[in-house]
Formats: C-alpha cells, sequence, structure tokens
C-alpha cells in the first residue's frame, strides 16, 4: 500500500489488536529522533493584510475549500 511501509498491513494489524488490548506477536513501536540541526529547514513566513485572510488560508489548507 505505502512505498516506505511495505509491511503495512501487518502494522495495521497490530494496530486493531492493541485496540482490542491484545497482542499478536509483539508490541507496537514507535521512535523518533530530532533532525540534526545543519538539517533543520524553518517553514515560510507567511504575512496577512488582516485576520480574516489568515483564517481563510488556514481553512483552505485543512479542508481544501475554496473562496
Amino acid at each position: 500500500m505505502f512505498e516506505y511501509k511495505p509491511d503495512y498491513a501487518d502494522v495495521l494489524a497490530r494496530y486493531e489488536a492493541w485496540w482490542q488490548a491484545e497482542i499478536i506477536d509483539r508490541p507496537l513501536f514507535s521512535l523518533s529522533l530530532p533532525v540534526p540541526a545543519e538539517k533543520r529547514t524553518s517553514p515560510p513566513i507567511k504575512t496577512f493584510n488582516h485576520p480574516r485572510d489568515r483564517w481563510l488560508a488556514q481553512m483552505r489548507a485543512e479542508f481544501g475549500t475554496g473562496a
């Protein structure tokens, strides 16, 4: 299903088992590591002329609606 997660179906089954308070073959495990400082990027800074414009931009980004 996913290019970078070929065992997605197995992972999905583990999550379903976890929600049922069961374990299929091993417990769930998640690992998150920080990105080295030299590879970090900041998001672009957006400026808006009016608070309404900022709100509309956020709604479009989240819900895909246009106005």
